[in-house]
């Protein structure tokens, strides 16, 4: 009972087998992620694809609506053809920082590095043109014409944050900007961010005057897309804000941040967090953040340079906003690619993570999401391989398709509410391989399936009839079946004298061309080829297929039979075959119905009483002198023909009774003598079963004269004669008895 037990509820298919491999390969592929550099690089690409998706199907256009005044300065198109071409002299962009600070801007921070000083005007006349005269009035001049100390005076009216940038080339230009932490000496080299080795600042006048500075290096991902961005990046043993940070210090008074560094093992420790507000940012291992895009570009209000410098602001614009100042001129370079779009400014990246940090709303991975992914993997792995295999084509691809949906709806619902980013493309990877992968198997086992019905009941049903068998979804075409259903028998009379007269190659000719059209009309009357064994063919109505009219089709097929046999009979004659006349014993009722057998050899046939039955009436119809007849089982619910009620009969090794008739055809094309005759039949037998045995004998005799060749008046007539000499049970019923079968 146990072991009956365990195998009916974890005897796995070979799909649900392979599910599970494909589930752990999938599961130890996410715990070795980085073993296999060209899977992990393909596999991020599709990542990159769902995480764009998601972020373009889930933008709130109420996100724009930002609690704090930023704004971009922009030094766009118009500003150049204004103004002039890029460089503009620091003594404009001097002049650019104090219309700013008139206009009420709280911060000033540029996505711009100045790295070089600007020529002074008096110092190139002096350098090259050493006049003693006018020696003295040009060194009075120089101090004046400085646009570099110029440009570090016009910090005073406002804060200022000057950009810079890192690189891994171990360049050092400029002064080198403040710092927002210091790096542990016993972790500095176990830190996962990877430090760099060189930097671009900006000019010691410029630096000294700034209130600050932070870096506007950037990495894109493998496919040139900017999606994340660092807020810390480690340098000489300090760690060094992002522009965006340094922007937020200002902006709320802050001289230091919180930045939280974990002890993943002994030789990794990585950045966790950064806060700088109410609002930690969450970051990866390496300080970078996912960056908070609002929308396509310009999601920020841009105000042109050249309107700031030419006082065309709208007023209340600026006051107290913290103010960016970058380019969306393609020829100044400073376009990117972001989840949206290409040609994105740069300068807005930073605006994106400014906002984050300062209202919140930063998307990161939470740290349970490996394990919340590797749950995933496990249980909804195991579930479908398992469930799969039990599904037809259809169902497998609406629960594969619902599996993938309620993924992405929980996935996109912590990220709209919760701002988590969990991983897409391993879940999506998962469910769509064991879907394809039953599917697959599917396709295949149904085209096994196809092969072997058409195999199987080629040789016993006709084409349509199979076609209507393989385009059903029904696995169960081979199980047994207990139904209602019609049998039919037909034998060759005299099939023995027959066989006797013939040679081998003309008896086998002869019953070709005879089975051939037999088995047509059965196969045009929807049957099924049960066998043929010599000359005798047995068939049955009901089943593959259900047939709510077999007893109808069965008769159809028994006349037609009969009818054919008429017409070969002049054919055979013509060949030199012997005339051959056919019985046909047609029953119905319940019975078995399935492919049976051993395991050397198996048959689709038909068990059960009704089926002997069917043979004895086949037997029986030499006796009544008719070509076919039919049990009582049969003729329900036909009105449309007409019936001889031939017999009440008890068959050998039966108890029960069963009354049994001779098809004469449709009502509709028999003629008036015919049913009139059939009429008159029906009286005298029913004065027979009365025992009025001389009215009964009269009615006979009169029905004879008319009909000599039909055996039954006869039948009848011996056995009245007999029957007068009995002393008849007062419950006779007209029952015969047959003591052969």
């Amino acid at each position: 009972m146990k072991k009956t037990i365990i195998k009916k509820y974890f005897n796995l298919s070979r799909a649900s087998i392979i599910g599970i491999a494909i589930t752990f390969g999938i599961l130890f592929w996410e715990l070795n992620q980085g073993l296999n550099t060209l899977a992990d690089s393909a596999l991020n690409r599709i990542e990159y694809f769902f995480y764009d998706l998601r972020y373009r199907l889930t933008l709130d256009e109420q996100q724009h609506q930002s609690e704090h005044n930023i704004v971009i300065l922009d030094i766009d198109e118009r500003s150049l053809q204004v103004e002039g071409r890029w460089q503009w002299s620091r003594l404009k962009i001097a002049k650019l920082v104090e219309k700013l600070a008139e206009q009420g801007a709280a911060v000033v921070a540029f996505d711009i590095v100045f790295s070089e000083p600007e020529r002074n005007p008096a110092t190139e006349l002096l350098e090259n043109y050493p006049v003693q005269e006018i020696e003295s009035s040009l060194k009075k001049i120089e101090q004046f014409s400085d646009a570099d100390k110029t440009f570090a005076s016009s910090f005073q009216h406002t804060d200022v944050i000057l950009g810079y940038f890192f690189d891994f080339e171990g360049s050092k230009v400029g002064a080198l900007p403040p710092a927002v932490a210091e790096i542990d000496p016993a972790i500095a080299d176990k830190l996962i961010a990877q430090p760099m080795s060189g930097i671009i600042s900006n000019l010691a006048v410029l630096q000294d005057a700034a209130r600050g500075a932070g870096s506007v290096f950037t990495i894109t991902d493998a496919d040139g897309v900017i999606r994340r961005s660092p807020l810390v990046i480690p340098y000489d043993g300090k760690l060094y804000p992002s522009l965006s940070l340094a922007s937020a210090m200002a902006y709320l008074f802050v001289e230091e941040v919180s930045i939280n560094i974990s002890r993943q093992d002994e030789n990794s420790f990585p950045i966790t967090s950064v806060s700088v507000s109410e609002f930690p940012a969450n970051t990866d291992a390496t300080g970078r953040v996912l960056v908070p895009y609002i929308g396509r570009q310009k999601s920020f209000p841009y105000i042109s340079a050249t309107d700031v410098l030419n006082d065309n602001v709208p007023e209340g614009a600026l006051t107290n906003a913290i103010v960016l100042v970058g380019t969306s001129a393609l020829g100044l370079k400073d376009l990117r690619t972001t989840p949206f779009e290409a040609g994105y400014p740069g300068v807005e990246v930073h605006a994106s993570i400014l906002k984050g940090l300062l209202e919140g709303g930063i998307p990161f991975q939470p740290d349970w999401e490996s394990g919340l992914i590797r749950f995933l993997i496990i249980f909804v792995g195991i579930f479908l391989a398992v469930l799969m295999p039990n599904l037809g084509s259809v169902a497998m691809l609406s629960t594969g398709g619902a599996a993938l949906i309620a993924y992405f709806i929980l996935n996109y619902y912590l990220w709209v509410f919760n701002r988590f980013d969990l991983s897409q493309v391993t879940i999506i990877l998962l469910i769509s391989s064991i879907t394809v992968l039953n599917i697959t198997i599917g396709f295949f086992q149904e085209s096994s399936r196809r092969r072997n019905l058409r195999e199987m009941f080629g040789q016993y049903v006709p084409p349509a009839h199979i076609d209507r068998m393989v385009s059903s979804e029904s696995q169960d075409a081979f199980a047994s079946d207990s139904r209602e259903m019609t049998v039919l028998f037909s034998d060759i009379r005299n099939f023995t004298s027959i066989s006797e007269g013939l040679s081998a190659e003309k008896l086998k000719q002869m019953l070709n061309e005879y089975f051939t059209p037999i088995t047509q009309i059965i196969f045009e009357t929807e049957g099924t080829i049960d066998k043929y064994v010599g000359d005798m063919v047995m068939a049955f109505w009901g089943a593959p297929l259900e047939d709510q009219n077999h007893r109808e089709h069965a008769l159809e097929a028994s006349l037609a039979m009969l009818k054919k046999t008429e017409q070969l009979k002049a054919e055979f004659k013509a060949k030199g075959f012997p005339e051959i006349s056919i019985g046909i014993g047609l029953n119905s009722g319940l019975m078995n119905v399935g492919d049976m057998g051993s395991h050397y050899r198996r048959a689709y046939t038909v068990l059960g009483d009704a089926v002997n039955l069917s043979s004895r009436l086949e037997s029986l119809t030499k006796f009544y002198g008719v070509q076919c007849l039919v049990g009582e089982g049969t003729i329900q619910d036909i009105e449309q023909y007409a019936f001889r009620h031939v017999d009440r009969i008890q068959v050998k090794g039966k108890q029960q009774s069963v009354n049994v008739f001779e098809p004469l055809g449709k009502k509709s094309e028999l003629s008036e003598s015919i049913l009139n005759e059939l009429n008159e039949y029906h009286v005298a037998r029913q004065e027979y079963l009365n025992r009025n045995w001389d009215k009964a004998k009269t009615l006979f005799e009169t029905l004879l004269q008319q009909n000599p060749e039909v055996l039954i008046y006869q039948i009848y007539l011996e056995r009245i004669s007999e029957n007068r000499k009995l002393d008849l049970a007062s419950d006779w019923d007209g029952t015969f008895k047959h003591s052969s079968k």
